[in-house]
């Protein structure tokens, strides 16, 4: 299984592309379900990186599911239909992007979110407002929103007794 491994390149994240591998191994059927990776210092050495960039890898490809760790046992390629229901990001779905993790994009990832910030940039004065830091102006108005949200549980919040 060693073989699978290529050198990372030197100019991008490296446990990113450890990750993108790990990927790609288990789109074209090189990883199987339940196959236990390399342990993290064998495959440090092979790629010639720090155990901790393999440990970080090996973390975010947890996160996106598509492997699991068994303390004291490794970390085995997890079945191709938990991570693709978790994150439906190999076959179909490409619309799905995770952002509650904090953890590196992939160039593919990055690609998608190219329209949404353009929308953002065209959004021009609008975002300025919703971004500004002066919110002196719009805070009777938040405090008065907020206030109906917290009533609708039946409490008795009044704007003028809150401070947000």
């Amino acid at each position: 299984m060693m073989t699978i491994w290529q050198d990372l390149d030197s100019s991008n994240n490296k446990a990113t592309q450890i990750v993108e591998q790990i990927r790609l191994h288990i789109e074209q059927q090189q990883l199987k379900p339940g196959e236990k990776l390399p342990p993290q210092r064998q495959l440090a050495e092979r790629l010639a990186v720090t155990v901790g960039t393999i440990s970080r890898a090996y973390a975010q490809a947890e996160l996106q599911g598509l492997i699991e760790s068994k303390t004291g046992s490794g970390s085995y390629v997890k079945s191709p239909t938990n991570y693709q229901q978790q994150w439906g990001s190999l076959k179909g779905n490409n619309q799905h992007i995770e952002l509650w993790q904090n953890t590196a994009f992939t160039q593919a990832r990055a690609q998608q979110l190219v329209p949404l910030l353009q929308s953002y940039a065209q959004a021009g004065e609008q975002l300025d407002q919703l971004l500004d830091n002066d919110h002196s102006q719009n805070l009777v108005a938040q405090r008065e929103s907020v206030c109906a949200w917290l009533n609708q549980s039946s409490s008795c919040f009044k704007p003028e007794q809150r401070f947000f």
